[in-house]
């Protein structure tokens, strides 16, 4: 069962900021919350009048003319399957390239190899292969002891 879109772009944009999905890439509804100035916008009129956000009480630390709007259980649902819908078609119009790249970035936050490092091992990922991981890392330990002097073949990374 799908909701019925927000009636305006603006309308879409503004209940995926609020859940923190509003650019590609993101997936993963993170927040639930937009501070708006009195009364709100069109835009947050429209998500209210087809049940996709509501207006929430005013925390003490913003000021008085302030009102606080989160995205109600249908909005959470009609965002999550606009967010899939626009993932997908934004993944088939990648090149091979890109989607390669975008998978190295996925794993280059707990590892310490270069996307051409990783291309030229056969883009292993994280688990599938240690051993290979383990060469890549021995290789470029060793091209960076080359390239300063260090003598190949230590124990630990030299800086």
């Amino acid at each position: 069962m799908t909701s019925p879109a927000p009636p305006s772009a603006d309308a879409q944009h503004v209940l995926l900021h609020t859940l923190g999905v509003s650019q590609p890439g993101k997936v993963e509804q993170y927040r639930n919350h937009y501070v708006a100035g009195p009364g709100g916008s069109p835009a947050l009129r429209e998500c209210e009048a087809a049940g996709l956000m509501e207006q929430r009480r005013r925390p003490g630390f913003l000021p008085g003319d302030s009102t606080v709007w989160a995205a109600t259980d249908k909005g959470k649902v009609w965002a999550a399957a606009f967010v899939a819908t626009r993932e997908t078609a934004h993944r088939k119009s990648q090149t091979r390239g890109q989607r390669r790249y975008l998978r190295w970035r996925e794993i280059d936050e707990f590892c310490d190899v270069s996307f051409g490092d990783w291309l030229r091992a056969g883009e292993p990922t994280p688990g599938e292969d240690h051993d290979k991981w383990q060469k890549i890392r021995q290789w470029k330990q060793d091209r960076h002891r080359a390239t300063w002097g260090y003598p190949s073949g230590g124990t630990g990374w030299l800086p």
